[in-house]
């Protein structure tokens, strides 16, 4: 029995000795496999960082590339703004001196025209032939003097001349007006 009992005891023994170096010839190739997959990891994730770094690298010199270029394009375009706002600045002022310029020699030229306006309004052909006989005609003013409707500086109470306030337009005038003689053309000459 004693003997029957060791032989039990060793077969467990053996039968639990083939399952522990079993196990442990599983355990063995899991830690290899687990090991291989590691470094399979290792170096995909390798590949990977590098791959991400070279992506980042080259985002980041496309980025200053592209800085570097907007730059430039902005500093032509404000050179080019601030040789636009000197033009503009030097035109405005040649336009304000044409613009003052001109506007003396329209005042002068108005002065002028008033002048012979006032000039030729007072003529033989304008007194009106009837005040020596004691007849007042409806065209003669109050002081006396005629005021022909087509003579004058003022036409109606109105000046003959465009206002420089104003856009009042010179329509009909020419219409109302009889066309000058040669006397006239003669006189202004």
């Amino acid at each position: 029995m004693r003997s029957a009992k060791l032989e039990r005891f060793q077969d467990l023994e053996a039968t639990v000795q083939a399952i522990k170096n079993a196990k442990n010839a599983r355990f063995d190739e899991v830690t290899l496999q687990i090991e291989d997959m590691r470094a399979e990891k290792a170096v995909r994730l390798d590949k990977i960082e590098a791959a991400i770094r070279a992506e980042v690298n080259d985002r980041f010199a496309t980025t200053q590339a592209l800085d570097k270029k907007i730059r430039l394009e902005v500093a032509q375009v404000r050179a080019h703004c601030e040789k636009t706002a000197a033009d503009f600045s030097a035109f405005k002022q040649k336009t304000d001196s044409s613009f003052a310029r001109d506007l003396q020699r329209h005042m002068d030229l108005r002065h002028d025209v008033e002048r012979l306006a006032a000039l030729l309004s007072d003529n033989s052909m304008s007194r009106d032939p009837f005040t020596g006989l004691g007849f007042q005609s409806p065209a003669t003013s109050k002081c006396g003097s005629p005021v022909p409707s087509c003579m004058g500086s003022s036409l109606g109470g109105q000046s003959m001349l465009p206002s420089l306030s104003g856009t009042q337009t010179l329509k009909g005038m020419m219409s109302q007006m009889p066309s000058p003689s040669k006397d006239v053309d003669a006189v202004i000459a």
